[in-house]
């Protein structure tokens, strides 16, 4: 399973099945199934293309703290979210030290850019 950027889209990897973004029709969600068990699903214009079960410890006080899925489900629910994570992903994969200031310019520049393509004011 992986989460990735490619520079200009953002992949979603379980197996052999792969979904790409930013595409509009994709939608990504999780639910609880019963105590530590998640369900995570890929709908594509409502026709459910992924479906799986999987155990899940909620046991962490920060919402934020979670598993790759729960990752893959927050970076996806807006245009703009899925935007700004593919083009943030682009600047970390130079290998700029994040310490940097030049590495700071540039991610601010890649989420000014990812708020102009999909139409978010800053």
């Amino acid at each position: 399973m992986a989460v990735y950027s490619t520079g200009e889209q953002l992949v979603l990897r379980v197996g052999t099945f792969e979904v790409r973004w930013p595409d509009s029709e994709l939608k990504v969600r999780r639910s609880t199934v019963f105590a530590h068990v998640k369900r995570f699903r890929v709908y594509r214009s409502e026709r459910l293309v992924l479906s799986f079960v999987y155990p899940f410890l909620d046991w962490d006080a920060f919402p934020d703290n979670g598993d790759l899925l729960t990752y893959a489900e927050h970076i996806t629910k807006t245009a703009n979210r899925t935007m700004r994570t593919i083009l943030r992903l682009k600047v970390i994969s130079t290998g700029l030290d994040p310490m940097s200031e030049r590495y700071v310019e540039e991610v601010a520049a890649a989420l000014h850019e990812a708020d102009r393509r999909t139409g978010k004011e800053p």
